[in-house]
Formats: structure tokens, sequence, C-alpha cells
């Protein structure tokens, strides 16, 4: 099968690359296919995940950007570079455009409500003006535990609020700091990657289902965060 033409272009760029140009080394074949891979797993990634430093280079890189637009414009999704965070990320179709392929898969109403909680505490750090150089919002696990009881009278079990907030960072929505042996809390940093995975549009939609709910259920049919399969190893090699 021929290789697709973009991807040549783009492979091409190593015969006339020279050292000294401040733009990084165009990647092997192997290297657009991790990038590939790191963005499909993680939608939003950062410049100080050094972890990924090499993906996030190759792919922050104006002049090697246009294959992946072109490439993830073919699956239905939107590759955005964010100049102020320098956030790297995947936007997904907005909720009236269905999804047929395998990562499609709803939130559950847990999921989807402390997504909700996390933007909405994210939306007034901005107000306030507690907003980072960086775009982040750095709340606590308890305020996040507060706001969730008093936006959606939801409490739940500790051990399923990390496992939800480790999805969530894996997709770059969160970092979660280390636990506080005395206090028993954790810092949370919200992340600019909130805002690809619930924008505005969603936010109205939960709003509006939960308005026509007398009580907790099925989360609407949105995907504000995309399922994808355990990736490899997030290390950059």
């Amino acid at each position: 099968m021929p290789e697709l033409r973009d991807l040549q272009d783009l492979l091409d760029k190593a015969d006339t690359y020279r050292p000294g140009r401040g733009i990084p080394e165009p990647p092997t074949e192997e290297e657009v296919t991790r990038c590939i891979q790191v963005l499909m797993s993680r939608q939003c990634i950062y410049p100080h995940q050094n972890h990924l430093a090499r993906s996030y280079n190759i792919m922050a890189c104006p002049d090697y950007q246009e294959f992946f637009r072109r490439y993830f414009s073919a699956m239905g999704l939107e590759f955005h570079f964010d100049p102020r965070s320098r956030m790297i990320a995947l936007r997904v179709p907005g909720i009236d455009k269905k999804r047929y392929d395998w990562q499609a898969s709803r939130l559950k109403k847990d999921e989807t409500l402390v997504l909700y909680t996390i933007k909405l505490a994210y939306e007034e750090g901005f107000r306030a003006n507690q907003m980072g150089t960086r775009g982040e919002v750095e709340i606590t696990t308890n305020d996040l535990i507060d706001k969730l009881d008093v936006v959606a009278n939801v409490q739940l079990e500790e051990s399923r609020m990390m496992a939800i907030l480790k999805l969530l960072e894996r997709k770059g929505v969160v970092h979660i700091g280390e636990l506080d042996p005395i206090e028993r809390i954790r810092s949370l940093t919200i992340l600019p990657g909130i805002e690809v995975a619930c924008p505005e549009v969603y936010m109205q939609a939960v709003a509006d289902w939960a308005e026509q709910q007398p009580q907790i259920g099925t989360a609407p049919t949105v995907e504000p965060v995309e399922e994808t399969a355990e990736a490899e190893e997030d290390v950059d090699v």
C-alpha cells in the first residue's frame, strides 16, 4: 500500500534539515506514529511534560503541524495548538455530530458531574484572577468534594473520586498533587485542557439535562473526553 503523501512530505523534510534554525529535527516514521498515539491517548499535552518532550516538540513545531491537522481532520477531529498555554490538544466534534468510532463512549454520570464541577471551579478561579501564567487554577480535593456536594448533591467514595481524577489527569485536564499526610487532602491543578474537555456547549447540555432530572440519572449523549484503549508507557525514547 503506498504511503500517505502528507506523511511522505513530512518525512522528506529530513533531507533538507539543517541544525541551528531553531526547529526540532524532523520526525522519523516511528516518531510520527508515536505522536499520533500520544495525542489519541492523552488528548491534551503540555510543554512541561518532560516524559513527552520529543512528541510535544514535534507537534508544536509549525513546520510539522500541517500533517497532524490533515491526519486528525480525516478522523473528524481538530488538531489544536493554544498559543497562550502552548497546549496541544484534540478537539472532538460538537454534541450535534454523531460519532461512530470505537472511542466515542460516554462518560459515566459521576465522571460527568466531576468534570462539570471542575470546569465551574476553573471559571471561578479565572473570574477571581487566580489563574497562573500557564492558564492553570489551583484548588484542593476538599474544595472539589465540597463543590460537588453543593452543585450536584453528590458524595463520592475517596477511591472512586481518585479513579475519576486519574482518568482526567491522563487526559490532560488536571494534575493531582501529593497527599498531605496531616490534612489528608491533595492539591489539584486544573489545566487548560478543561476547556477542551468541557466546552461551553457541553456545560449547557449538562445544565439542561440536570434541570429535567428529578434525580441523578444517565449522562447526556456527548463526548467531552474520549475513552481510548490503554496507552503504552508514556515515555519518549
